[in-house]
């Protein structure tokens, strides 16, 4: 895969999250499935972590310390998107669960990204 590609990917993907977690959402959904939603949470962090670290990897970057920068921002934004959607978006409350899961996702794409950094996947 090639940096540009990852990038636009990563940019995309993080424009896409962002809009889905402010838009305002109907009152009650249809179908209620325990901790779905944290499910869902940890799924979309772990695929935005793994996506950011790929980016720097294919960059050929020499910055170790963005290994450590890009989880630790989106754990942050994590949190303000929370913070928003409790303050002004209707039918949207914040949850300390989903930051937790915000977390965990982080965590397991850190662990996905280093067991898969030197596999064919990035491989040129």
């Amino acid at each position: 895969m090639e940096a540009k590609f990852i990038a636009g990917l990563a940019i995309t993907y993080s424009f896409i999250v962002t809009l889905l977690m402010v838009l305002p959402v109907s009152a009650g959904t249809p179908i209620q499935i325990p901790f779905f939603d944290k499910f869902l949470h940890i799924m979309v962090y772990l695929l935005w972590t793994f996506i950011w670290l790929s980016y720097v990897k294919l960059s050929n970057s020499k910055a170790q310390k963005r290994y450590v920068v890009i989880p630790i921002l989106l754990f942050i934004y994590g949190i303000i998107i929370e913070v928003i959607q409790g303050k002004f978006i209707a039918n949207r409350s914040h949850d300390f669960w989903d930051v937790m899961a915000n977390g965990m996702g982080i965590l397991i794409g850190l662990l996905v990204f280093y067991k898969t950094k030197d596999t064919f996947i990035f491989k040129n």
